[in-house]
């Protein structure tokens, strides 16, 4: 099957320090992967290290199975980080900086399915209310609902989530969750710390001392009684 990501042999570190060492991994189309780990194992600098935000020590990224520039790269990804940002502006134009040109009923549908329509339609100006910068005055929920909202109308091949769905509550997340699931035509991949929310994606890698020490389906990793395990009953 043909990967739309793949990390070959992959090492990094910030100055001299090392994080990542020889991280392998493939996110073939229609699959939803994540990346699981205790905190500074490095999950998210493989989420920067996709964006190219930085460059390998060692080893490849491809990117449908070329090694691409920066600008190429980010085209083919929708990107929803931990912490949403927000620029200064109306609601309408934060999500239709996903995708420049969008028509308003492409923006009003990528907010429907974002879980963020109802809200925004509540508020005094609805879709036209301005936002200072970063979304002060919206819960963190609302912020990420309107970042994935962005991501939904841009529509890319790869949908790179990290920890987008955290300050959701549990039924938003839910809806997020099936919406994900229904993506056919996508790379997933997801920098997760709610083990409960990747339950059903097709593959886990679990990040260890910067080394993937572990890969499969969550109830494979937990029989297997291993590091995985370990992090879900912690």
């Amino acid at each position: 099957m043909f990967s739309l990501i793949e990390f070959n042999e992959v090492s990094f570190g910030y100055d001299s320090q090392p994080v990542l060492h020889k991280v392998s991994f493939k996110v073939p189309i229609g699959e939803k992967h994540a990346i699981v780990g205790k905190t500074g194992a490095g999950k998210s600098t493989i989420a920067k290290l996709l964006l190219r935000y930085y460059l390998p020590w060692e080893g490849r990224i491809l990117i449908n199975g070329e090694n691409l520039g920066v600008k190429q790269t980010r085209q083919f990804i929708s990107y929803v980080p931990q912490e949403p940002y927000l620029f200064a502006g109306t609601i309408r134009e934060n999500i239709e900086y996903g995708r420049i040109g969008a028509s308003w009923s492409e923006i009003e549908q990528a907010a429907k399915i974002a879980d963020a329509h109802d809200f925004i339609q509540k508020l005094p100006k609805g879709y036209e209310t301005v936002l200072t910068e970063e979304g002060g005055g919206l819960s963190g929920g609302q912020r990420q609902r309107i970042a994935l909202a962005r991501a939904f109308i841009k529509d890319a091949p790869i949908f790179l989530w990290d920890e987008a769905t955290s300050s959701l509550d549990t039924v938003s997340e839910q809806r997020i969750q099936t919406i994900v699931k229904s993506l056919k035509d996508k790379a997933v991949l997801t920098i997760a710390h709610r083990l409960d929310s990747i339950k059903e994606f097709d593959m886990i890698h679990v990040l260890s001392d910067g080394k993937i020490v572990e890969s499969g389906k969550h109830e494979e990793l937990l029989e297997k009684n291993g590091v995985y395990a370990a992090l879900y009953r912690s």
